[in-house]
């Protein structure tokens, strides 16, 4: 014990300065019920579990903690080592009396040592295995009175038989009631659900015996059995040996993993269907069987570390399994993916909170329990949904086809009801147009109010063309178009507006030519197609920032480029920008709005054109100079005004 702790002061004096900076002091103000106190946190790990308090004061003087931040992980996962935290915090809130622990019931060593300057002023084992424990509460919490404005210290002794995460919390009397009744009541929701699902499917099984009833009991009570243990409901309910707690729990912790798979091999026949991945599967399952018998010897806690790994073995043998059957034409499969899908994606958040990838919130430990919930509900009402599917399909084409022509009738509407006040404009321009006593400012007031007059009617029109393109009632003529002509009214269109968010809007040719014509319909190509792209451009382009239009002739093909230097397009957007079912829509740099239809529109009107567009983009990130989206478009060259033949 004294060459470790002689080790610990020594490496911490002679490269003190080294070491990262201290956790932040946690401050206790207002009127705030609940704390997360791991940011706060510095940490030891005592491998011989040998030091006392006495022994961490010392280290933690010589400056041999590390802030939990540092560690780069949420956690120590399987280890027999015992981690000590530190905590700094000040009370300068009205409460004086504060309930402090964890939500992992697992830490059955959980010892809090409190000083007020070199005097410690309270010590008190709350772990899950301490004797006597608040009786309405299965997580290691414990009470404690905090001084005024005192400067505290606090020492977290913690040893856990599972994969040690880091979870504490400081809480007041309502939002500790609070945790305990949300997690209570998702488990026995949870065990109720199980409980009925085991009974259902042990009498299917007796009754029909039809084995797959048998394997999916055995994977509802190893769920339920390692639910109940890592739950703390051991020691709650007093269950006997050799389950007598969470201490117990690596007995049982790999069973899981393997009923999954033989139900898995089982439900889907890979016998059958799939012999070569039957055959791994077989040999899988084979370890893990050798795993869990380990974990009952008393020298079999080190293997447990090997438990994740045959987790991530089980969902992926339950994905590849049921798509390699979903292409066997077993239309079950497809239930069967999706009930287990979803337990495997709450499994996998656990996996990822055990193993300390991600912080174990109270949500993360439970989501097994809850994707175990859904999965049962789906299993159960697969019947129904394979006789329902039909009807469902009939119903959905009807309600389509009911919203098409609504949409319809909305577009018709919308279009004739403001064709009325663009025909009084212009009656209006017309008229005072007429008038010689104009000033030259009043003039060219009118001109403007007399083009974006002819926009709207333009936009009006096409919408018209574009219903009646769709119905088959019109076709579109492709006729020469001006590229130029397109570049100053996008320019007479968005300059203003670029000008107020301070963006620099520019265009230009890269050739000589100061024009290029390109086949298109004029009004869509300027109102559907660069409308919406330039429009993006200045939306996500923040203040300082540029968008510029670039046009050149490549052999038949006229390539347009809009470059901006904006804060680019997340990747899992980027990929469905075209796609019209998907919700692509965000908010602008000055949190403006969009509908997310433009670029699926702008994408249909450049295949009529016979068209193509392709966008690159680097999402802004810290640090990162070189960032924003370029778009490039290409369009077949007009050789002259004759008209072409129509798409």
């Amino acid at each position: 014990m004294l060459s470790v702790l002689n080790m610990g002061i020594l490496f911490g004096l002679l490269l003190g300065w080294m070491q990262p900076l201290a956790a932040a002091t946690l401050v206790l103000s207002g009127d705030k019920g609940r704390y997360d106190l791991v940011p706060y946190l510095s940490a030891f790990e005592d491998q011989e579990s040998r030091l006392s308090i006495e022994d961490i004061r010392k280290i933690d003087q010589a400056g041999s903690f590390t802030p939990v931040q540092d560690l780069h992980k949420s956690g120590f996962g399987f280890t027999r080592s015992t981690i000590w935290f530190r905590l700094s915090l000040r009370n300068e809130s009205p409460r004086v009396q504060w309930i402090l622990g964890s939500l992992r019931p697992d830490f059955y060593l959980f010892e809090v040592y409190v000083w007020q300057g070199e005097q410690m002023i309270a010590a008190k084992n709350i772990g899950t295995l301490h004797q006597p424990r608040d009786p309405y509460t299965r997580m290691p919490f414990g009470r404690f009175d905090l001084p005024q404005q005192q400067d505290l210290t606090f020492y977290f002794k913690i040893r856990s038989d599972l994969q040690l995460a880091f979870n504490f919390l400081l809480l007041d009397d309502q939002h500790h009631l609070d945790q305990s009744t949300l997690e209570s009541s998702i488990f026995y929701a949870y065990y109720g659900c199980l409980f009925a699902l085991l009974v259902y499917n042990l009498c299917l099984f007796i009754f029909i015996r039809y084995k797959d009833y048998l394997m999916y009991v055995f994977f509802s009570a190893s769920m339920l059995l390692n639910a109940i243990l890592q739950g703390g409901y051991a020691e709650i309910w007093g269950l006997p040996w050799p389950l007598e707690s969470t201490r117990d729990s690596h007995f049982v912790i790999c069973l899981p993993a393997i009923s999954a798979m033989l139900y898995t091999r089982s439900f889907l026949n890979l016998a059958r269907i799939a012999p070569r991945l039957d055959k791994v599967m077989q040999f899988v399952i084979t370890l893990a069987v050798g795993l869990a018998l380990l974990l009952i010897t008393p020298w079999g806690f080190p293997f447990s570390r090997f438990v994740s790994f045959f987790d991530v073995c089980s969902l992926f043998f339950v994905f590849l399994g049921a798509v390699t059957a979903i292409r066997h034409g077993d239309r079950t499969a497809v239930v069967f993916l999706f009930g287990w899908g979803s337990l495997a994606s709450s499994v996998a958040i656990w996996v990822l909170g055990n193993v300390g990838i991600i912080s174990k919130t109270t949500w993360v430990a439970v989501s097994p329990l809850l994707g175990n919930m859904l999965e049962m509900v789906l299993m159960s009402i697969a019947l129904a949904l394979r006789i329902k599917e039909i009807q469902q399909r009939k119903i959905e084409a009807e309600m389509k086809a009911r919203e098409r022509d609504n949409l319809q009738h909305l577009l018709r509407m919308v279009c004739h009801d403001i064709s009325n006040p663009i025909s009084i404009i212009k009656t209006v321009f017309f008229l005072a147009s007429r008038r010689s006593q104009l000033k030259p400012d009043e003039q060219k007031q009118w001109e403007r109010i007399k083009r974006a007059a002819d926009s709207i009617e333009g936009i009006i029109n096409q919408v018209r063309r574009y219903e009646a393109f769709r119905s088959g009632k019109l076709e579109f003529e492709l006729r020469p178009c001006s590229l130029r002509k397109v570049f100053e009214d996008i320019d007479f269109f968005f300059q203003t507006k670029a000008i107020e968010k301070g963006v620099k809007l520019s265009w230009r040719f890269i050739q000589e030519s100061n024009d290029i014509l390109v086949l298109a319909d004029s009004t869509s190509l300027t109102h559907e197609i660069f409308n919406n792209l330039v429009s993006n451009a200045i939306k996500f382009t923040a203040e300082g920032g540029a968008v510029t239009l670039e046009a050149e002739r490549l052999g038949e093909y006229a390539v347009i480029t809009i470059r901006d230097t904006g804060i680019g397009i997340p990747r899992d957007i980027l990929h469905l920008l075209f796609d019209p079912k998907a919700n692509t829509s965000r908010r602008g740099t000055n949190n403006e709005t969009g509908t997310g239809f433009g670029m699926p529109l702008v994408k249909t009107f450049l295949e009529m054109f016979g068209g193509s567009i392709h966008i690159e983009s680097v999402e802004q990130q810290t640090g990162n100079i070189q960032h924003g989206t370029t778009i490039e478009i290409r369009l077949r060259v007009a050789a002259n005004d004759v008209a072409l033949p129509s798409v």
